[in-house]
C-alpha cells in the first residue's frame, strides 16, 4: 500500500527506489510524512497563494467595473436632471409672457 502511495507521489520521471519496498510501515509513514512536509505541502501552498492572487485580481477587476458602471449611472442621472432643469427654467422664463393680459 505504501509503495502505491510512493508511486503516486512521484512524478513520471521519478522511479520508486528499490529500498522503499523493504521499509516497515512506520518507516514508510515517516518517509511519506517527510515527503509531504518537504515537497507536497510547499507546492500546495504555492498553488493556494496563486489561486488567492488570481481571486484578488478578479475581485479588483470586478470592483473597477462596478465603480465605472456606478460612475456612468451617476453621470446619466446628472445629465437627465440638468436637461429637466433647463426645460423647467425655459418654462419659467415663458411664464411672465403667459400671465400678461392679452389685449
Amino acid at each position: 500500500m505504501f509503495q502505491l502511495i510512493a508511486q503516486a507521489a512521484t512524478t513520471t520521471s521519478d522511479a520508486v527506489p528499490s529500498w522503499v519496498g523493504g521499509l516497515s510501515g512506520t518507516a514508510l509513514t515517516g518517509v511519506l510524512l517527510y515527503y509531504l512536509v518537504t515537497n507536497a505541502l510547499p507546492k500546495m501552498q504555492d498553488r493556494f497563494h496563486e489561486a488567492i492572487e488570481k481571486e484578488r485580481e478578479s475581485r479588483e477587476k470586478m470592483a473597477e467595473k462596478t465603480f465605472e458602471a456606478h460612475r456612468e449611472s451617476i453621470k446619466a442621472i446628472i445629465q437627465r436632471d440638468e436637461k429637466r432643469h433647463e426645460q423647467l427654467m425655459a418654462r419659467l422664463d415663458q411664464l411672465p409672457n403667459m400671465l400678461r393680459p392679452q389685449g
